[in-house]
């Protein structure tokens, strides 16, 4: 049969072709993810082992940075939450994509999408808010931390995603350039009188009432950008490692203008005349479009190194971070709760050694959380109907 239809042979050729380069871009991508989800398990050690590496600024704190070696492991770790937004977009976009041709695709997704948008807020408020207050030395029992600002922005993201694509990233990159504009338009008095829930919308804030840490509005952009940009993950084009590094370099170019004018994008914090610490040292919380220029172009370059580390081979490394990104979701979740068990020991077992203490914590937290990625997606796959389809 195959020899004497040779015509109807090579149009196959072409669908499988495409289909494996799909595959290919997703491992990608699970890569990328993956090195997202080890960057934010070395910061939240750091932190939970009460090791300095801040990089980064907040508004209405005053923190000490880091000393300089650290302060650029503190630098580099920045990248991971605005890398994480717009890859937790594009794992949704992809995930919409796959469904298509389904008759209930419509409902079946934006309820899934609710549903983990529930899940990640009841998270948030019950479990790792009452581990991470103590920390933090918060006055109050809930933080309105990452967990909280993606479910909300998920629930939007549930409506919004029926706008056409092109609108959808549209409105993603107005959210992102004009967040600063949006801060700067209300007035002042309704700033301090909208406490809480115009907090969680616009800014970070700390004080008597629950703490702000990811205003919605700062990071929604991302989550929509990556949406939009799903359908165009899978092209040939944007696998393209050049092209990605055409892309870093022109969102790092964007960042040095804004950065050297000191003015739009870089929010309410001076910068100095001289030092080039404090000029690579912005403001994270809320998100200032310098931060999210100089991050995204980091993790653009990242994604080109990715993407031809990939036509090597990969490797043991390769795997284990493919393994954490296709578990992003549960990963973070986990890590939070497991770092701060280990923090715990180690804080009372090498108390005055905070470097090894940080290093031994970190250590010990990523050689558990490998395996425990590949334990859940195997577990994932085998209850495609149960609760776990959510996270």
């Amino acid at each position: 049969m195959g020899e004497s239809q040779p015509a109807t042979r090579r149009p196959e050729a072409e669908p499988r072709e495409g289909a494996l380069a799909g595959q290919r871009r997703l491992i990608a991508l699970d890569a990328i993810r993956g090195i997202a989800i080890v960057l934010m398990t070395v910061d939240h050690a750091a932190a939970l082992a009460r090791f300095n590496v801040l990089a980064e600024r907040y508004s209405g704190r005053f923190e000490p940075m880091a000393p300089f070696p650290w302060w650029v492991l503190g630098l580099v770790t920045n990248f991971a939450a605005p890398l994480f937004w717009f890859a937790s977009g594009v794992s949704l976009g992809l995930f919409e994509r796959g469904m298509r041709g389904r008759a209930d695709a419509g409902l079946s997704l934006t309820k899934i999408i609710l549903v983990r948008a529930g899940l990640l807020l009841l998270l948030d408020a019950f479990v790792i808010s009452p581990l991470w207050a103590p920390l933090l030395r918060l006055k109050v029992f809930y933080t309105f931390d990452m967990l909280s600002s993606l479910g909300l922005s998920l629930a939007l993201l549930a409506g919004l995603r029926f706008l056409p694509r092109r609108a959808l990233g549209v409105l993603g990159l107005v959210l992102i350039v004009g967040f600063e504009a949006l801060r700067a338009a209300l007035p002042a008095g309704l700033r301090e009188a909208g406490g809480f829930w115009l907090a969680v919308w616009l800014d970070h804030v700390g004080g008597s009432h629950p703490v702000v840490s990811f205003p919605v509005l700062g990071w929604l952009g991302l989550l929509l950008l990556g949406y939009a940009f799903a359908v165009a993950a899978l092209r040939p084009t944007w696998r393209s490692p050049g092209r990605w590094v055409w892309i870093g370099g022109l969102l790092l170019t964007s960042w040095a203008v804004l950065r050297w004018s000191r003015g739009y994008g870089n929010l309410d914090v001076p910068i100095p005349e001289t030092g080039f610490v404090e000029f690579l040292t912005m403001t994270k919380g809320p998100p200032s479009l310098t931060f999210l220029l100089f991050n995204l172009g980091l993790a653009a370059l990242a994604y080109a190194g990715v993407l031809l580390w990939e036509t090597r081979g990969g490797g043991r490394i390769w795997s284990a971070l493919g393994d954490l990104g296709r578990a992003a979701l549960f990963v973070y979740l986990v890590h939070l709760v497991l770092y701060k068990v280990i923090a715990w020991g180690t804080h009372r077992a090498i108390h005055d050694y905070e470097v090894i203490r940080f290093v031994i914590t970190w250590t010990i937290g990523i050689t558990v959380l490998v395996p425990l990625a590949r334990w859940y997606r195997k577990l994932k796959m085998s209850y495609r109907k149960s609760v776990l389809k959510y996270l």
